[in-house]
């Protein structure tokens, strides 16, 4: 699932079993990629012991210095709305193996490089996503 229509903000990873439970609720052509994205929404039940923050402005905190740690060590850090959203996914991704970064780090990273991105993040109309 993504966050954003045409924007490859990832929100979870699915199983078929989940998959078969998303509701689709209306579907949109993107013009620019001629794709279809379907808005849909899963009804979850999380345990309270899950280990799950809804603090977002703590893990954009936490992204944002992880961000400058790993990445200010070797280069000067190019503003995250130097990119696009779907550019981050490749522009990060090529970095990856210099870093330290296990997966969940990695994806926080570009989940709030993305979010603050050119075309998602503040300075656009919507804000970035939640």
């Amino acid at each position: 699932m993504y966050a954003l229509k045409g924007q490859r903000i990832m929100q979870a990873v699915l199983s078929p079993e989940a998959i078969a439970k998303v509701n689709r609720e209306k579907t949109e052509r993107d013009e620019e990629t001629g794709q279809d994205w379907h808005q849909g929404s899963l009804a979850v039940w999380i345990l309270p012991t899950a280990g799950l923050s809804a603090d977002l402005m703590q893990l954009w905190k936490h992204s944002d210095e992880t961000y400058r740690q790993s990445c200010a060590s070797c280069h000067a850090l190019p503003h995250s709305e130097e990119y696009l959203a779907n550019q981050w996914i490749g522009t990060l991704g090529a970095m990856k193996r210099y870093t330290s970064l296990d997966d969940a780090e990695y994806r926080l990273m570009l989940s709030w490089l993305q979010d603050h991105s050119k075309d998602v993040g503040p300075a656009t109309q919507g804000g970035g996503h939640k």
